[in-house]
């Protein structure tokens, strides 16, 4: 029974990574349709577009490393890769936190280039 539930929770991990990818793979091409047939010069929404994709990304990657967590036996051999796991995810983290900071200040400065145009 243990096993089985170590394989399903293994499967649902591999789901979520693979979510992840095609959540950037989407990013980067509707970011490149934006930047060749929308943008007109205007290069933020394009950083801004996929940049919102990244942070989805990251947000399952960060599911996918917490849920993986649960795969790695508690013994004293593995507290080393619990702690790379838990390195990879605070990392992941602070990258989360410092592009949405980043998507946030592109949407402002684009909404602020749309009000100027219309004055």
């Amino acid at each position: 029974m243990s096993d089985v539930l170590y394989q399903a929770i293994g499967a649902i991990s591999e789901v979520i990574g693979l979510l992840a990818i095609a959540v950037i793979v989407i990013g980067v091409l509707k970011s490149s349709c934006i930047y060749c047939f929308k943008s007109r010069g205007k290069f933020i929404h394009v950083r801004a577009e996929l940049g919102l994709h990244l942070l989805l990304a990251l947000d399952f990657l960060i599911a996918k490393d917490i849920i993986d967590t649960f795969l790695v036996p508690t013994n004293s051999e593995n507290w080393v890769s619990l702690l790379s796991l838990a390195g990879v995810v605070l990392i992941r983290i602070v990258m989360t936190h410092f592009l949405e900071k980043e998507v946030h200040h592109l949407w402002e400065d684009e909404k602020n280039f749309f009000q100027r145009l219309k004055k």
